[in-house]
C-alpha cells in the first residue's frame, strides 16, 4: 500500500497566500464593477399627525382599601392594606414640547404597602 503525502508547511503557506490574494483581487474587481447608488429615494408616508416625541410615564389611577385579614399583618396589630394602581401612559409632544394628545398603554402595576392605625 502506498504511503500518502501530506503537504509542507512551506506548500500550506503559499497555497493561503496565494487564496487570499484571490479574493482580494476579487473584492477589489467586484468594487469597481458593480454601480452602488448613493442615495435611494424613500417610498414610505409620514402620517400627518406624526408627533416629533414620544415618551412613556406611569399615572395614578385609583387607591384602594383592604382590611388586614392574614396572619402577618395581624402580628404587626391593626391596620389595613392600601393598593395603588397605576396605569403606564404615552405622551405624544410636537416640536414645541406641547401635549398632542396622551393614550393609556396595556401595561399596569399596584403597589401595596401596609398602613397601621
Amino acid at each position: 500500500m502506498q504511503e500518502k503525502k501530506h503537504p509542507s508547511w512551506r506548500q500550506i503557506t503559499i497555497g493561503t497566500l496565494a487564496g487570499i490574494n484571490l479574493m482580494m483581487l476579487a473584492l477589489i474587481a467586484g468594487k469597481e464593477s458593480i454601480a452602488i447608488e448613493e442615495s435611494v429615494p424613500s417610498l414610505a408616508k409620514t402620517p400627518e399627525h406624526t408627533a416629533e416625541r414620544v415618551e412613556y410615564g406611569m399615572e395614578w389611577v385609583k387607591t384602594t382599601t383592604v382590611p388586614a385579614h392574614d396572619p402577618p399583618a395581624m402580628s404587626k396589630g391593626a391596620g389595613h392594606w392600601v393598593v395603588e394602581q397605576y396605569r403606564e401612559m404615552e405622551y405624544h409632544y410636537d416640536m414645541n414640547g406641547r401635549l398632542l394628545f396622551k393614550r393609556p398603554t396595556n401595561q399596569s402595576s399596584y403597589m401595596r404597602y401596609f398602613k397601621p392605625q
